[in-house]
């Protein structure tokens, strides 16, 4: 099975987990930068965003492929613009899921986190993807890189806490 874990957002990353192989990969959302207007902003790369997930999911397609992607919500603080903005690309993020026919779930960020023993510290979530994936170090490696550690992390929430409650499931099914 392959997990494909999502940190949405400008500085977010996809990370996907191969439970049969034990290898993990991680990858930044596509993000162009633009300076079209008087500040310029960031434009979400649909067609790149798809392509990551089709090589994401690889060859054994839906069968096997879940995404868990980190729920989004607003802070009661951000104003109007901010919440289109947030609004813009997370149905970008899910409209990229479905057209490529992926099964999702989306998770609750204080439920996933508290799950793995994690805070609201970007760096600290950077720093335990090191720990337990210490191949991916150099992907890892720099601050700006905790959107592919908290795909990471989310991914092996998945794997570590609803799979297995699945599979025991479908054990008892049968």
């Amino acid at each position: 099975m392959r997990i494909i874990g999502i940190d949405p957002g400008k500085k977010g990353g996809v990370a996907v987990i191969d439970t049969v192989t034990g290898k993990a990969s991680v990858y930044d959302i596509p993000i162009k930068k633009t300076t079209s207007g008087a500040k310029g902003h960031d434009d979400f790369l649909r067609k790149s965003m798809l392509r990551l997930l089709r090589k994401a999911a690889g060859k054994i397609w839906t069968d096997n492929v879940i995404v868990v992607i980190e729920e989004q919500h607003l802070f009661g603080r951000e104003g109007r613009k901010s919440a289109f903005t947030l609004g813009v690309g997370w149905g970008q993020l899910l409209m990229a899921v479905d057209a490529c026919e992926l099964p999702y779930l989306a998770v609750n960020i204080a439920e996933w986190k508290h799950a793995m023993g994690l805070n609201s510290d970007k760096e600290y979530s950077r720093l335990r993807a090191i720990e337990w994936f210490p191949e991916l170090a150099n992907q890892l490696q720099l601050k700006k890189h905790h959107g592919r550690a908290e795909a990471l992390l989310l991914a092996c929430y998945y794997r570590d806490f609803i799979l297995p409650g699945i599979l025991k499931q479908n054990k008892g099914v049968a």
